[in-house]
């Protein structure tokens, strides 16, 4: 991750016969970002606020999508790289390690996803 050139991370995760990803990229100078969510091919959020600061805020949602998908939220993390957790109908279904730098942001702000 250099401080001038495009960041990217990607989550892929299987949700009942659904297939949910996620795309991100950042850049920090100038500070630019951006984060999509699409289920089965279709999307469903996009942000492109500089958005992952704050842990205890989803940077995607979306609800009302399907009998099995009642509601979606992306949550992300990271000082030095982005972590992503997915949370499902209120359930925690997927969530990455975080870093001892991730736990003080996490600490910072109080939040208990990842």
């Amino acid at each position: 991750m250099g401080l001038f050139s495009k960041t990217s991370k990607y989550l892929e995760y299987e949700y009942m016969g659904h297939r949910i990803e996620v795309h991100n990229w950042w850049r920090m100078v100038p500070t630019q970002s951006a984060a999509t969510l699409i289920i089965d091919d279709e999307i469903i959020a996009k942000n492109t606020k500089w958005s992952h600061i704050n842990p205890d805020i989803p940077v995607l949602k979306g609800s009302g999508l399907s009998e099995s998908i009642k509601s979606v939220e992306v949550f992300m993390i990271g000082m030095f790289s982005m972590k992503f957790a997915l949370k499902i109908n209120g359930g925690l279904v997927y969530s990455e390690e975080i870093s001892r730098a991730d736990e003080w942001q996490r600490k910072l702000f109080g939040h208990k996803t990842f």
